[in-house]
């Protein structure tokens, strides 16, 4: 159980039950007063589209939603974003440069072995 999730348990006091809530709350929250009117108001398609996890409370918005995501990449295998105005991150601008190409021919880019780009040993042994 994450602490917010025990948080919101927790708090719950003797309010409504959080079946008609299922979209917005853990199962055994409760809520009452203002804030269950406020969470009746809130769609439950939205929070869906939006990336809720209601059993989590955790709020993980996909990265091409049209109100909340951020400006994705245009290279293949790579979800870093790319806040220019190009759509093509520094990682993949550097690796367009190795391979010798241009920004219009990012489609002939490889994609990336390893998206995660895990963070490798540091020299000495300390962070």
């Amino acid at each position: 159980m994450t602490p917010a999730v025990a948080i919101a348990r927790a708090a719950g006091g003797a309010g409504f039950a959080a079946e008609d809530l299922s979209h917005l709350l853990p199962v055994g929250c409760r809520v009452d007063g203002q804030a269950r009117l406020l969470a009746l108001l809130i769609d439950p398609e939205f929070l869906a589209e939006a990336g809720w996890n209601p059993a989590r409370l955790v709020f993980t918005p996909p990265p091409g939603h049209r109100l909340l995501g951020r400006p994705i990449r245009r290279a293949a295998g790579c979800d870093t974003t790319a806040m220019g105005g190009n759509r093509i991150c520094q990682s993949c601008m550097q690796r367009l440069a190795a391979h010798r190409l241009t920004e219009e021919q990012i489609s002939l880019l490889p994609a990336r072995a390893d998206p995660a780009r895990r963070i490798g040993p540091v020299p000495g042994g300390r962070l």
